[in-house]
């Protein structure tokens, strides 16, 4: 598939802008829609999708116990799509995707995470019309005739009752756009829409690879994350747009008087990661990264800035096994120890920095000394 770099807030709009105009109408409108995420690496995968273990089978169960416990009656219909909309929207582990129609907010939810600030982000770019068009007749005779160019909850529902409907439509995998109803005013701001695959396992990024023309990764250079950030603030795109009320508002204003982040520790971090290097002592016997900037800064620094390193530390090894597991290592095995050290004390953080793989092939030592001393750590009096 097609990528571009955006080193800046104009590179970003002309990128983002490129294939919007219609010729037939002389306009700037087009057929995209947008996906953007905090860190270029990761993939489109479902939440339902992250959840790990047996995922696949436990959708149908997860859907049902959400209807049943969901209590007031939300006033939606009672049809599995508009359920469906409502548990993907209030964080329930579904096979939808988000996606905007707005590359603004697309660029909003690439920048908003000011931890990531180190790291490239990613806008996504599908023609949601040209994927359509790889749908099953009968699905694609429904739109037409409706004349949409996505679908909604009650188009969908004609087309296929739920979910296992759905699935049964083709033997080839295929992958809907739909409008949510307007549950609440967060999903008018955000303009927002999903995709659904007819397969629950499958990752959209690689149904995308198999159809490059459809798609195109729009990364945004770290270095002019800021730059864009403080100028969608300026354009009020923000949580106070896009998640109306007190919480968004308070999410807006903590940014905003937030001073801007150091890179070098990020920096730092990022390459020892790249570097892979193998010290001749054991894990154990290493000093952390956490003893290292110390020595380097003769003992003058705080217990948030050490915190903030550790923290990294933690994230740097989460997105490192997500990597991973794409290569058949199953979530379900290491997700509780992992979760269960990154809530831990500083303390037990810098144990866990001391002791993080630096290269994939060090999954083994992971396994086998990470997990090890954790396990035996839970077996102590």
């Amino acid at each position: 598939m097609r990528e571009v770099r955006a080193r800046s807030w104009a590179e970003a709009m002309e990128h983002l802008f490129a294939a919007t105009h219609e010729p037939a109408l002389d306009r700037w409108r087009g057929d995209l829609v947008f996906r953007g995420l905090s860190d270029a690496r990761y993939r489109l995968t479902s939440s339902l999708i992250r959840l790990g273990g047996p995922y696949a089978t436990l959708e149908p169960h997860l859907l049902r116990n959400f209807r049943k416990y969901t209590w007031p009656a939300p006033g939606i219909r009672d049809a599995s799509w508009d359920w469906l909309a409502l548990a993907q929207h209030h964080g329930l582990p579904t096979r939808l995707l988000d996606w905007t129609y707005s590359p603004l907010v697309a660029l909003h939810f690439t920048t908003a995470n000011l931890e990531r600030y180190d790291r490239d982000g990613v806008v996504w770019v599908v023609d949601s019309v040209a994927a359509h068009a790889e749908l099953p007749p009968s699905v694609r005779r429904a739109i037409a005739q409706a004349g949409a160019k996505v679908f909604t909850t009650e188009l969908l529902s004609a087309v296929a009752s739920d979910l296992c409907a759905f699935d049964r439509l083709s033997r080839e995998a295929f992958v809907v756009f739909f409008e949510p109803p307007s549950l609440d005013q967060r999903i008018v701001n955000q303009w927002a829409l999903c995709s659904v695959a007819s397969d629950a396992s499958l990752p959209l990024d690689r149904w995308l690879a198999q159809r490059p023309d459809l798609c195109t990764r729009v990364v945004i250079d770290a270095a002019a994350k800021w730059e864009i950030r403080d100028k969608l603030d300026l354009a009020n795109v923000s949580e106070r747009l896009l998640f109306p009320g007190l919480d968004g508002l308070c999410r807006t204003l903590a940014r905003h008087y937030s001073p801007k982040r150091r890179p070098e520790l990020a920096t730092r971090r990022r390459s020892r990661m790249r570097a892979g290097r193998r010290s001749a002592r054991p894990m154990s016997e290493r000093p952390g990264p956490a003893s290292r900037h110390i020595a380097r800064n003769g003992g003058g620094v705080g217990r948030m800035e050490i915190e903030e390193l550790l923290d990294g530390e933690v994230e740097e090894m989460w997105a490192a096994l997500v990597h991973w597991s794409e290569d058949g290592m199953p979530p379900s095995k290491w997700r509780p120890d992992i979760e269960l050290m990154a809530n831990a004390t500083v303390r037990r953080m810098a144990w866990l920095v001391e002791s993080t793989p630096k290269a994939a092939a060090c999954w083994d030592v992971f396994e086998q000394h990470v997990i090890a001393r954790e396990q035996a750590r839970r077996r102590a009096p």
